[in-house]
């Protein structure tokens, strides 16, 4: 088994093994083997708990006037996570009532 025939970023030769059987022996890192099989869905992020609300989310969940609002924004959260994950479970595109 030969070493990796690459040379890394200080320009010194890759230490690590060559896959075996490769037509120029490289590593897998250097062959562009490293990270997920295309079509590979486990890293998708959701997106529920995101900082950020669109405009239409907020005017959506504002509209009425409340006096405590440390309460009114944690029920704004809520009813926002709440909405994606409902629409999420059912394959929709999230409406704005």
């Amino acid at each position: 088994m030969n070493h990796c025939s690459a040379k890394v970023a200080s320009g010194a030769p890759c230490r690590a093994w060559a896959i075996r059987d490769s037509d120029s022996p490289l590593c897998s890192a250097h062959s562009g083997l490293l990270g997920a099989r295309p079509g590979n869905t486990n890293a998708v992020t959701h997106g529920y708990y995101q900082k950020k609300f669109s405009a239409a989310e907020i005017d959506s969940l504002f509209d009425d006037a409340s006096e405590n609002v440390a309460l009114r924004q944690e029920t704004a959260l809520i009813r926002v996570v709440l909405r994606r994950l409902s629409h999420d479970l059912l394959n929709e595109e999230p409406s704005i009532d």
